[in-house]
């Protein structure tokens, strides 16, 4: 059984994606790959559809760890679905509160 199967049936909204993307300053490459992981598709199924090679595919998926600061795919999606919960968690019709020194 592989990993991800949970999660490769949840559907992010595309405005959600977008923020999880600037959240976790991920590059539109590095997102697509993500989307990738999160849909449990093998390395060559990802390489495949985004025109790389799957050599270059694992050196993204390697800088992805390096950046999020994780060891594995495991816990790339797990990073990725604690900020979607962080999302989804977000009241977008409440204002935000002000900072700073109030007058």
């Amino acid at each position: 059984m592989r990993h991800q199967s949970q999660f490769a049936r949840l559907q992010i909204e595309v405005e959600d994606w977008t923020t999880i993307a600037t959240r976790l300053c991920l590059s539109g490459k590095e997102a697509e790959i993500v989307k990738g992981v999160l849909q449990d598709l093998k390395d060559e199924e990802i390489a495949d559809a985004l025109g790389m090679s799957v050599h270059t595919l694992r050196t993204h998926v390697g800088r992805l760890h390096t950046k999020l600061g994780v060891e594995d795919r495991v816990q790339l999606v797990s990073v990725v679905f604690a900020t979607y919960l962080e999302v989804l968690g977000e009241a977008p019709t409440q204002a935000p509160l002000p900072v700073g020194p109030s007058e």
